[in-house]
């Protein structure tokens, strides 16, 4: 019983001094954003907050760490966005080690020079079976990050039926992650068209539950789900003509909810990893 608690002693100091780290670092990114007083306020608050834990054992150091890691991610995504909107940050430098797979949509981001063409695996008119095609040279790229653009064209009545499009783009996903096993995998939901395109195809109004099935296709893979519905919301002129393709402006918007659904994911890695950590030590 001894030796137990010894280790859960050196645990928890040694938690805590990563802790200490941990919250410096955040101060460090408020700092540059406040007054001095407002410096010195967050400095006592945290102090105290550390005090506070030495009563609570390696639990809840622990769990303040996995708080602590969150909240250094929150603001590691809100400082990029920060840079991004004022120019100081290329948001396509955050792209470099990923690829995107889809259609004519997708294939805009290297049509207006946002993305190199060679991490853009993607086709006019392609649906999500066409994806199978890019299988080998993915596997040459070997990407830290696989995005999944697909459903524009799946919707305009080439499945019998929804069952027959969730099988086999799941089933497409499935072996990308077969061969690419340490690569993080997203799935795009359709991005709306407008009323222009609805009119000339119905087959449009299919979208909303399209996307429904696909976000729990996504969720049943252990994949991620980016959710583009409201994108283009206060931004309908960036549409095209056709009302289903978009003007380059809209492109650095769906690369921003690319990017947070990226932070999200890993934000939620270090959690678990944390989670897992308080289980082997609680053994």
């Amino acid at each position: 019983m001894k030796i137990f608690s010894d280790r859960r002693v050196r645990t928890a100091a040694g938690a805590g001094a990563l802790l200490v780290v941990l919250l410096i670092v955040i101060i460090g990114g408020v700092a540059g954003r406040r007054r001095r007083a407002e410096e010195n306020a967050e400095i006592q608050k945290s102090l105290a907050y550390l005090e506070a834990l030495e009563a609570t054992g390696a639990e809840g150091v622990h769990a303040a760490i996995r708080e602590a890691r969150q909240e250094t991610l929150r603001l590691q995504l809100e400082e990029t966005l920060e840079k991004i909107d004022s120019g100081e940050t290329d948001i396509w430098s955050c792209f470099s080690d990923a690829v995107i797979l889809g259609d004519s949509r997708a294939d805009d981001f290297q049509y207006n020079n946002f993305l190199p063409k060679s991490r853009i695996l993607a086709d006019m008119g392609a649906m999500c079976t066409d994806a199978e095609q890019y299988l080998d040279t993915a596997l040459d790229i070997y990407p830290s990050q696989v995005y999944f653009t697909y459903g524009m064209n799946d919707v305009d009545g080439s499945w019998d039926t929804l069952d027959g499009f969730i099988e086999a783009y799941s089933r497409i996903i499935r072996m990308f992650m077969d061969e690419l096993p340490y690569a993080e995998f997203y799935v795009s939901s359709i991005i709306p068209v407008n009323q222009h395109a609805i009119d000339n195809d119905s087959n449009y109004l299919k979208i909303p539950e399209y996307n429904e099935a696909m976000k729990q296709m996504t969720e049943e893979l252990g994949a991620v789900w980016i959710d583009c519905d409201h994108m283009l919301d206060g931004h309908e002129d960036y549409y095209d003509t056709d009302g289903q393709h978009f003007f380059p402006e809209a492109y650095p918007l769906w690369a921003k909810l690319m990017l947070k659904a990226r932070f999200e994911y890993e934000s939620s890695l270090s959690s678990e990893t944390e989670t897992s950590s308080d289980a082997l030590d609680a053994a």
